[in-house]
């Protein structure tokens, strides 16, 4: 009878252990997007416009926030404001392209980004 109880012990520990609830880790796949004027830009590197109309008109803006690398970057749920980007440093200039409205592309860390439809 004693065997059976020590058993069943070492039977109950084991499988508590076994049991070990899942770690949940969220792992969030951002696009490069910058956030200007209200608008999304998005970087495709397959569609970037030729490299000839990449004459800059003026500066428009700076990044005043990039989720990659703060703690927002695991959060699923972070939407970006105005001025901020999921992979252009903080402190980045934002462009404005001569002979292309600011309303559809801007240039950032030397990538035109297209706004969205």
């Amino acid at each position: 009878m004693k065997k059976l109880i020590d058993l069943t012990i070492i039977l109950l520990l084991l499988s508590g252990c076994a049991f070990s609830s899942p770690e949940t880790h969220s792992s969030v796949e951002w696009s490069d997007v910058v956030v200007w004027n209200d608008k999304t830009y998005s970087y495709n590197e397959e569609k970037d416009i030729k490299e000839e109309i990449r004459e800059i008109d003026k500066e428009i803006g700076v990044i005043s926030f990039s989720v990659v690398g703060s703690k927002e970057e695991s959060n699923p749920r972070y939407q970006l404001k105005n001025g901020e980007a999921t992979f252009a440093g903080e402190g980045s200039k934002i462009y404005s392209l001569k002979g292309l409205p600011v309303e559809d592309y801007i240039l950032v860390q030397n990538k035109i980004y297209a706004a969205r439809e």
